[in-house]
């Protein structure tokens, strides 16, 4: 499993070289992989991932290793200026699972922010 993440990684880093906008990726290694403080795995797990920014719009995809399969999350949001210290944003994240770790889920998330203060 941890060849074919690395392998989808990389073809898509490969890929978003024709795409106007900004790509970035990441890949790495943990000893141990903890989300809202609950652990997902027993040993270590190697994730990677792939960001697309163009403006205001962005979307992702990031996977993980975990203890029975692999946890594959999409995510992308829009953000918005109403003026120069109130804007916007709202996005979602789906959190998929291959094997029997855990069920799928889905977030949305909301933003808002006036001058120094976010929310």
């Amino acid at each position: 499993m941890k060849n074919y993440l690395l392998l989808f990684t990389l073809i898509l880093t490969s890929l978003a070289y024709d795409i106007k906008g900004d790509v970035s990726s990441n890949i790495g290694v943990v000893s141990q992989y903890h989300f809202r403080g609950i652990q997902q795995t027993a040993g270590a797990s190697t994730y990677a991932g792939i960001d697309y920014e163009s403006g205001d719009f962005s979307i992702g995809t990031w996977g993980a290793d975990v203890s029975d399969g692999l946890e594959i999350d999409i995510y992308g949001s829009y953000a918005f200026d109403i003026n120069d210290k109130l804007s916007f944003s709202i996005g979602g994240t789906s959190y998929q699972y291959t094997g029997d770790f855990d069920s799928a889920y889905n977030e949305i998330n909301l933003g808002a922010s006036f001058s120094d203060f976010r929310l």
